[in-house]
């Protein structure tokens, strides 16, 4: 008899039995929808994440008045990265379905990226974001329709739309946070689901009880405001001849006095051709919030207090209108439940958080772990002993022949020959005087004249570059780049090098020429390891670097996107006009 061949197009039937690995039977996705998965489209996501991030710093009114062609540009610029990610968002309802995961998605992928394209579009949180991006993104656009109508009407229209409309700008206040969709990719949490599961619950859980220990404090002490103070706290020295229901600022004692309005006579703070009189809000100075006159404002009085930001200025002046023992008791405790006790709670919790978050992440950026080329070793033996050498030192070597390395460049000898130049260069740079009256003579003339510093400069530069290349020789240039100490030397060298080009030495440049005395830390182990300790191998530091740099652009966008509109209401308020004056 003869066995029939197998029909590879047909699924296997063993395939269900497989407990734990639920794969489905027929691939019926439109491979025509799988591009939303592929790396270009990603990168291509990514850009245009970043493109709209730019768009959206851009867009103030203020900008449009500098660049008015750049109205425009960002008007197009929205659409076209708003179209295509509609495209991607209506793609992906395709393969996952909208809130019941799809009957025809592909499942011919790994196990745990199955389980995630299992779960149909509404049901996974970075969806939801990325749809309320596209949302914001199509609402900025409609809004952005109606400004440049109101712009080509020029003149008084154009103030009325933004004294008018101006607050609709707050649409495009989320829009920032689209940059998170750059580096998530980039920030990637390599502990297990649970792990940080419990971590979150657990910080959040002690940052809520804080939040409101917090909470009671202010609600006890501004309840507490209300009932001491009141509305106490507006008692003004004013001349006797004032009328009282028309106060001007002209009636005011120079300088501004508080006063009790129930003290004796022979104890009034007020001069004698003077009274106290209640001042009515009207005249009342700027940040008349310092007062305890509902318990809204005082809650804004207890939060400004505790701040420490100016609030012995609010003391005196309960001390001026009231008792002394009053204002005493109360900003003291205050100062203390508040400003020290619990923000120093609040301060150790977060501590106590990161250092457990540290632990976990101890199998990463453990210090000298494996993967660090700088730092990882073996043994070898070299013929007459076992030592132990760098792992980087058995790969494959320069041009230069092995006893030259072997010699010279691993030698104590020119290690500290290397370190005390750099102690030389660092004394030879703070030994330099900058002269400004005579630079800006210079720069006035044109004829920049250099002196002996430079020279000097110039000789420790060609010293380092030639340290650079002749390690480069000796290690062959994969093995000097896979090194981060390395690269920094580079970086140092190409910088500097620039910075003797004579119309780049009173330059920015300058820096790189000062960043040289951070090679000294590798003459002390101790130092050396202190710092690393602290700030962990490079990936770590440039991962904090990257995501400082990226909260300070969300909330600097944000910022300018919520109150770019005030200058139409004051032309004197440029704080949030633009973008670099936001930052």
């Amino acid at each position: 008899m003869f066995k029939q061949d197998k029909d590879t197009s047909r699924p296997r039937e063993t395939l269900p039995v497989l407990s734990g690995l639920n794969f489905p039977i027929d691939d019926v996705e439109p491979q025509s929808l799988k591009w939303v998965y592929t790396h270009w489209a990603k990168m291509l996501l990514r850009s245009a994440a970043l493109i709209s991030l730019i768009s959206v710093s851009a867009n103030t009114p203020k900008t449009f008045g500098y660049v008015p062609s750049l109205m425009y540009v960002t008007f197009a610029v929205d659409i076209m990265v708003a179209c295509l990610l509609t495209v991607e968002m209506v793609t992906k309802m395709c393969i996952q379905g909208l809130t019941a995961p799809s009957t025809n998605q592909s499942m011919s992928v790994n196990v745990d990226s199955s389980s995630r394209r299992n779960r149909a579009y509404f049901q996974q949180s970075w969806n939801c974001f990325d749809a309320f991006m596209v949302f914001c993104l199509w609402a900025s656009i409609v809004l952005q329709c109606f400004e440049l109508r109101a712009t080509w009407k020029a003149g008084e229209e154009e103030q009325k739309f933004w004294r008018q409309y101006g607050w609709l700008s707050v649409v495009r206040c989320p829009r920032p946070l689209i940059l998170i969709r750059v580096f998530r990719a980039v920030l990637k949490l390599q502990l297990p689901p649970s792990r940080v599961n419990a971590i979150f619950q657990r910080s959040t859980h002690q940052i809520y009880n804080v939040s409101v220990f917090l909470l009671f404090f202010m609600s006890l002490y501004g309840l507490l405001g209300v009932q001491f103070f009141g509305d106490e706290l507006n008692y003004h020295c004013v001349s006797k001849t004032a009328n009282e229901s028309n106060l001007l600022k002209s009636d005011l004692a120079i300088p501004d006095s508080y006063c009790d309005p129930f003290a004796p006579e022979m104890d009034s703070q007020c001069p004698k051709n003077m009274k106290c009189v209640r001042a009515r809000t009207s005249i009342a100075d700027e940040g008349s919030y310092a007062s305890f006159e509902a318990f809204h404002i005082s809650i804004f009085t207890v939060y400004q207090a505790s701040s420490q930001e100016g609030w012995v200025f609010i003391m005196y002046r309960a001390m001026d209108c009231l008792a002394p023992w009053k204002g005493v008791a109360y900003f003291i405790t205050m100062i203390f439940m508040l400003a020290w006790l619990v923000k120093n709670v609040f301060i150790a919790v977060l501590t106590e958080t990161f250092a457990e978050i540290r632990v976990q992440f101890q199998q990463m950026w453990s210090p000298r772990i494996a993967t660090d080329t700088d730092f990882s070793k073996i043994f070898q033996f070299d013929g007459i002993s076992w030592k132990l050498v760098p792992v980087h030192e058995s790969k494959s070597r320069g041009l230069a022949p092995r006893f030259v390395e072997e010699t010279l460049l691993k030698s104590t000898g020119f290690n500290i020959f290397i370190m005390l130049l750099v102690l030389a260069n660092a004394i030879t740079a703070a030994g330099q005087h900058f002269n400004h009256h005579r630079v800006r003579h210079d720069e006035f003339d044109g004829n920049v004249q250099m002196d002996g510093f430079y020279f000097a400069e110039l000789s420790f530069t060609i010293v380092f570059n030639l340290e650079a290349a002749f390690k480069i020789w000796c290690l062959g240039w994969r093995a000097y780049w896979s090194r981060s100490l390395f690269k920094f030397e580079l970086m140092l060298c190409i910088g500097t090098t620039l910075h003797c080009i004579p119309q780049l030495y009173r330059t920015e440049f300058t820096y790189l020429s000062v960043m040289r005395i951070v090679r000294l830390i590798k003459a002390s182990p101790m130092l050396e390891d202190f710092c690393f300790k602290i700030f962990g191998p490079g990936k770590k530091l440039g991962s904090l670097v990257l995501f400082t740099t990226c909260l300070l652009v969300i909330t600097s966008t944000f910022s300018l996107q919520l109150f770019c509109f005030f200058q139409a209401f004051d032309k004197d308020f440029d704080r949030f006009e633009t973008f670099p004056k936001v930052c």
